[in-house]
């Protein structure tokens, strides 16, 4: 089957790499913005020409570029822009437009959702192949595989995980789609969208968060993302890594209150955080090589 195929980043590269060994790709689309990304790479090796539309609308680059185009499904994996009607139009007439999606639906619509998931403290999270049509992240259900969120589940994981799964999850139903046993399922439960996660969203609150929620936040960030961060007077500290504790304590939130030997205890709101690894001006350190009880995060 000849693929049309938008996106970037190690998620892209692995679902190529895949279905390159069955699939005929045609063309690879990437957003301006990320020219350079490691899909270059890949579109390089296998010789596959690679554009940067700026859209798909009627009249524009994008749009000549799918005229010309003699691919009969489109995959879009981690391409941020909204394709246009245009571009639906284009494809439903084939095999349709087909979106990997990194979280659970409907709860978890939009952007982000492997990072919001752990940040609320889900219990369950998925990787999803959707059908498209004009909504976000609102069509049938083509593909999903679930997995467990436990305490201790970083993005770390996540992202290893999904590098694992999707390609195979991806791969299962283009099968389906050459056999033409697509199954179509729609989606269940109420639905929440969720926006982009921006650097201020990584930020440690104190004052207003419990321990387990910047607990939480601190396994959402920690690498490969940006890490969630505080602030020593001026200076930003990430916290990379922290420890749940069975002991209560109280005092004043964002206080250093407790040394011990993996750590520092951090209040938050409710109770006492563990901090076991920060990371300042891009080195990481132990907390006790910076930082000593009383000290005080804002």
């Amino acid at each position: 089957m000849k693929i049309f195929f938008l996106g970037n980043g190690q998620r892209a590269k692995a679902c190529l790499e895949k279905i390159i060994e069955t699939d005929d790709i045609t063309s690879i689309v990437i957003e301006p913005s990320r020219a350079g990304d490691i899909v270059e790479d890949f579109a390089n090796e296998h010789e596959i020409p690679v554009y940067y539309p700026n859209s798909f609308i009627e009249g524009s680059d994008g749009y000549q570029l799918l005229q010309s185009s003699e691919a009969e499904l489109a995959i879009l994996c981690g391409y941020t822009k909204i394709v246009p009607s245009e571009f639906l139009n284009h494809f439903r007439s084939k095999n349709g437009t087909i979106n990997l999606h990194g979280g659970k639906v409907p709860e978890y619509r939009g952007s982000s959702p492997r990072s919001w998931q752990i940040a609320n403290g889900a219990k369950q999270g998925a990787f999803t192949v959707l059908e498209v049509d004009e909504g976000i992240d609102t069509s049938y259900i083509l593909g999903e595989h679930r997995y467990d969120i436990t305490e201790n589940t970083t993005i770390a994981e996540v992202t290893n995980l999904e590098l694992e799964i999707f390609p195979r999850l991806l791969s299962e139903v283009l099968e389906n789609v050459r056999t033409g046993t697509l199954e179509r399922r729609p989606q269940e439960g109420i639905a929440k969208y969720w926006h982009r996660r921006r650097e201020s969203d990584a930020q440690i609150h104190w004052d207003t968060m419990t321990a387990d929620q910047v607990y939480n936040l601190i396994r959402a960030e920690t690498e490969p993302f940006r890490g969630a961060f505080t602030y020593h007077g001026d200076e930003k500290i990430d916290i990379l890594e922290a420890r749940k504790l069975s002991d209560l304590y109280g005092g004043t939130p964002g206080r250093i209150i407790k040394p011990y030997e993996e750590g520092l205890v951090v209040m938050a709101k409710d109770t006492g955080l563990l901090i076991t690894q920060i990371r300042r001006e891009g080195r990481k350190y132990s907390p006790n090589e910076l930082l000593k009880s009383g000290m005080q995060f804002i």
